[in-house]
């Protein structure tokens, strides 16, 4: 490319010479993924912007299977389309409600939370202590562990939390 224009020659000798094509495209991925962020950034309201960055950075995730598709439908869609029919009785209908009901039993089918609605049955007290709480996201769910690894990433590590 140098011999048909002489500014060629300067820009292939800024490239660097031992890069692979699998290593190219990845970072053409990476630069191209940050400008589309910083671009419709620009368009979003600052209450906006964490959202679109975690729906980002979990369709990331997800398209190279570090979140498992089950997991990431239930977190976007929650127990919608669930046969009321189908799904075992709510144990506690005095303080958790059908659509709540549905959705623990639509996390009961995901491999990473099997066995919570039977959780519930059995330790009914402990989990409405642990709803009724001022600030849940701080106290340990009811249960044999306080620590659980998802993805090997200790859950409780995660989150600041060093109970």
């Amino acid at each position: 490319m140098g011999r048909v224009d002489p500014m060629y020659q300067f820009s292939l000798d800024a490239s660097p010479k031992n890069i692979t094509g699998t290593e190219r495209c990845r970072q053409i991925n990476v630069a191209h993924t940050l400008s589309v962020y910083q671009y419709t950034c620009r368009g979003l309201f600052e209450r906006d912007k964490l959202l679109f960055a975690l729906q980002l950075c979990l369709r990331i995730m997800t398209s190279e299977n570090k979140v498992p598709k089950q997991e990431f439908d239930f977190l976007c869609y929650g127990g919608a389309g669930i046969e009321r029919a189908d799904q075992r009785p709510n144990p506690c209908p005095e303080w958790i409600d059908a659509g709540a009901w549905d959705n623990i039993t639509a996390l009961d089918s995901i491999p990473a939370c099997m066995g919570i609605a039977s959780a519930f049955e059995q330790g009914q007290r402990d989990w409405r202590a642990w709803f009724t709480s001022s600030e849940p996201e701080e106290t340990p769910l009811p249960g044999k562990s306080t620590s659980k690894r998802h993805n090997g990433i200790d859950t409780n590590q995660a989150t600041g939390k060093t109970r």
